[in-house]
């Protein structure tokens, strides 16, 4: 399976990418998109193919993360990507949730050239 954790943040930018980001995967039958609450997870509908994604809804207290590490901890899930979609006062907070085995992955980062250097630093 490849697992993805996408971080948004809860700052108009956030909130613009994250409807922009669930709009994308409600576009095609090939991703099903369960709501369940304070994150949603998407899984692909292609055959052969096992690809999951949970992503928090913008929220002041990150209730969605934390419910989402839940499910991480309970279905032994460690992703292989975290994806931060945010401005760049949110990086570290991101970087701070990814294990060294993960891939970083900075999307529309207004200083992404020097966040993307502080995730392989801590990284084996």
């Amino acid at each position: 399976m490849l697992g993805t954790d996408v971080h948004f943040y809860n700052d108009e930018d956030g909130q613009q990418s994250f409807h922009s980001f669930v709009a994308q995967y409600q576009r095609t039958k090939a991703w099903r998109i369960e709501d369940h609450g304070s994150f949603i997870h998407v899984v692909s509908q292609l055959p052969g193919r096992h690809i999951e994604i949970y992503a928090n809804k913008f929220s002041e207290d990150e209730k969605g993360v934390s419910d989402i590490e839940a499910v991480f901890r309970e279905r032994h899930i460690t992703p292989s990507v975290i994806v931060h979609r945010g401005h760049s006062p949110y990086v570290d907070n991101t970087i701070a949730k990814n294990p060294a085995r993960r891939s970083a992955g900075l999307s529309r980062q207004l200083w992404g050239v020097h966040a993307v250097g502080c995730g392989p630093q801590s990284s084996p």
